[in-house]
């Protein structure tokens, strides 16, 4: 995104501040956009949050209590670097408020310079950068799902019984809400997960697959295809989150019967089509086409002057026209090479665009859990085929996530233990002889395997004779089994059972392997092994 694209909020009516404002937000690069009411710069902040580096508002109470503003956008835009204006002192409450509200300056009037420095030190440009990378990327990986959504639907409705085609939708549905996180719009996030539901009442036996389940599912699936496309355009479709969960309710009421202006909806048949249409893409650097282009280019010409060679052949020149031909195959082969060389790079990506997003999610989930967490990554300069690269992106966020929920203690545990309140995760990426190993390490409380064994057996997975007698090894095998997860109840961010079981199921897709290995009260490791000869990898 453009620098000037981003803009400086103002919340006053002060004209002065205004011009102060324009000139301090222009010499950084920043537009303004300037508001008298509250409920206006709120509707801005819902449509334009992505745009927005910086707010300042004037605290004038009662007419504008900026306190009261700031209090009322928190849950949603607490990340937006906040400026209040108070003239005169700051009392001791009003101090208290700040701390709370996370305010990152008060200023008592408006200076030229001192706004530039303000806004120079507190603007958000760089992370908002960053989210926009890490949208981009999800939108892609959601128009992937999506496909997958409804091929899975359209079977599942076609075979009721069809159990494969019920988790392949479950799977997708759950990558899909495990990463809406980065949306940071809390009613696509809901809506996802009330989907969700609506599958694990199908899983459980709650509702049964039928052509009225079916045209639930799909109704709910036009409709995150209709939010996915509102991100993708960066404008956030209005709607009633409750009112669209109830509707998974009303439709049970009214689809039995036949309605023809739903069975003829041209927008749900637009947007399934436009679904399905979708393809699959990369980001491909210009330098790379160019050489494409230039060896093509070069094969063609040879290729021109082999011709020609043959034309001109007689018995006069045979032997010195041959040995012209046997030089210019010979530069066909080499051209050839180079252009095989340089596809397979067009295929790779580095690993740092994979493991881009994950610093943010283990931010936000280790504040969402109360946990201290750092994550460290090593090897994101690794160039890897794009199909290892998107098994990578889906695998690892559930390893990640798994390690967060379970794995990490929280600071007073890990205290208790002598274990320092911050605990950490490791992702490395490793070139090997023949292909490459990526391991996501933590250092938490490791793998209870007795509680592993008992779960197992509560979800009748095994007998409790066949876990006694299983090895260690065994045991750790069972939390990819599909079905299988240790928390003791559902939530936003597991608990269902099926992320280690689509880990394994998605890299060994591809020919990999993925193990897990846990020392109590140390932590565990995941490694993931790709192998040339069995899978599609390339490097730099």
């Amino acid at each position: 995104m453009n620098k000037d694209a981003f803009k400086i909020a103002y919340l006053g009516t002060d004209a002065a501040a205004q011009d102060l404002l324009l000139h301090a937000s222009a010499a950084e690069g920043f537009a303004c956009a300037f508001f008298k009411k509250s409920e206006d710069l709120v509707q801005f902040l819902n449509e334009e949050a992505h745009r927005i580096v910086m707010v300042f508002m004037d605290h004038s109470p009662p007419a504008m209590d900026a306190f009261a503003i700031r209090g009322s956008i928190m849950n949603q835009f607490d990340d937006v670097p906040t400026v209040i204006k108070i003239p005169g002192m700051v009392r001791l409450d009003e101090m208290d408020q700040i701390i709370s509200l996370k305010i990152k300056r008060v200023i008592s009037e408006y200076l030229l310079d001192d706004i530039r420095d303000t806004i120079q030190k507190y603007n958000r440009k760089v992370d908002l950068d960053i989210e926009e990378e890490v949208k981009t990327a999800f939108i892609l990986e959601c128009n992937e799902l999506l496909e997958d959504v409804e091929s899975a639907i359209l079977e599942l409705e076609a075979h009721p019984s069809n159990m494969n085609a019920l988790k392949r939708l479950f799977r997708c549905i759950h990558t899909i809400k495990g990463s809406s996180r980065v949306t940071r719009w809390r009613e696509f996030e809901t809506y996802v997960h009330a989907y969700e539901e609506l599958l694990s009442e199908i899983d459980g036996g709650i509702r049964v697959v039928n052509h009225a389940s079916a045209r639930i599912l799909l109704e709910g699936y036009d409709r995150i295809v209709a939010l996915v496309d509102s991100i993708t355009k960066g404008q956030r479709l209005n709607f009633d989150v409750n009112q669209w969960i109830a509707d998974f309710h009303a439709l049970d009421q009214d689809i039995t019967s036949t309605n023809p202006a739903r069975e003829n909806d041209q927008d749900s048949t637009t947007a399934r089509t436009s679904r399905t249409q979708g393809t699959r893409t990369i980001n491909v650097p210009i330098e790379a086409l160019s050489k494409l282009t230039y060896y093509v280019s070069l094969m063609l010409e040879n290729q021109k002057k082999c011709h020609a060679l043959i034309r001109s052949l007689d018995k006069e020149n045979l032997d010195e026209k041959i040995h012209e031909i046997d030089a210019l195959v010979t530069q066909l082969q080499t051209t050839e090479e180079e252009i095989l060389v340089n596809l397979e790079e067009v295929r790779c990506v580095p690993l740092r665009s994979v493991f881009r997003p994950y610093s943010r999610i283990v931010h936000d989930l280790s504040r969402t859990l109360a946990k201290s967490i750092q994550l460290v990554i090593t090897g994101e300069d690794i160039r890897v085929d794009n199909t290892i690269a998107s098994v990578l992106g889906n695998s690892l966020i559930h390893l990640i996530r798994n390690s967060i929920d379970h794995g990490i203690e929280s600071p007073e545990a890990r205290q208790a233990s002598g274990k320092s309140p911050t605990g950490t995760i490791h992702v490395a990426a490793v070139r090997t002889d023949d292909g490459l190993t990526v391991t996501v390490e933590d250092d938490g409380d490791g793998i209870n395997l007795q509680r592993v064994a008992a779960h197992a057996v509560n979800r009748k997975l095994h007998t409790q004779d066949q876990v006694n007698r299983m090895s260690e090894e065994e045991l750790i095998s069972i939390i990819f089994q599909p079905g299988f997860s240790t928390a003791s109840a559902v939530s936003s961010i597991s608990g269902r059972g099926v992320g280690m079981d689509m880990v394994k199921n998605t890299v060994e897709s591809v020919g990999g392997i993925i193990r897990a290995r846990t020392t109590a009260g140390k932590g565990s490791q995941f490694i993931l092994e790709f192998h040339g000869k069995n899978s599609v990898i390339y490097f730099e």
